[in-house]
């Protein structure tokens, strides 16, 4: 893991939806940092969620901010009272087992399921687990809604239509 640079936090920032451009001021960074100071928890992204936003920023030159990357992952301290994000689900298939992953994931983040259509949820695991088993008739098609809460409750939430086969 190595320690990520200041463009790659405003990304962060601005996938996550606490920034309102691809650009933002040192005031900007270091006032989200400063959101820490009551606690934050660990939220962790697909790096190829992040690629295709603007990299341009100035940095916050007290920044300490902890995030670390890897070949696949960018993880980071989100504030306590701010929503997961942005969510997405990734559909696959395990020989006739069906399933969704949500993303973001992270130890102190907590998902709640649901289905509509032909797409039937396996018994729920546990709120802390990121991945759901789905059966499904071939042919059809339903939607799963994910939605995925902060340590203190901030919610984000993403339905996706699912087309079985």
């Amino acid at each position: 893991m190595k320690m990520l640079q200041s463009s790659i936090i405003a990304t962060s920032l601005l996938t996550y939806g606490l920034l309102s451009s691809g650009t933002a001021s040192s005031a900007e960074i270091c006032e989200f940092i400063g959101m820490c100071d009551n606690g934050c928890y660990t939220s962790t992204a697909k790096k190829a969620r992040l690629t295709d936003l603007p990299q341009v920023m100035e940095a916050c030159p007290t920044a300490a901010l902890a995030m670390t990357t890897s070949d696949e992952y960018v993880s980071f301290k989100m504030p306590l009272d701010v929503a997961p994000g942005p969510m997405s689900l990734d559909l696959g298939k395990a020989g006739s087992n069906h399933y969704a992953e949500a993303w973001p994931q992270g130890d102190s983040i907590t998902y709640s399921w649901s289905s509509t259509g032909s797409i039937v949820l396996d018994a729920a695991t546990g709120t802390a687990n990121p991945v759901r088993g789905f059966s499904c008739v071939p042919g059809t098609q339903g939607t799963i809604t994910v939605t995925a809460f902060s340590p203190r409750n901030a919610s984000e939430t993403l339905t996706q239509t699912v087309s079985c086969q």
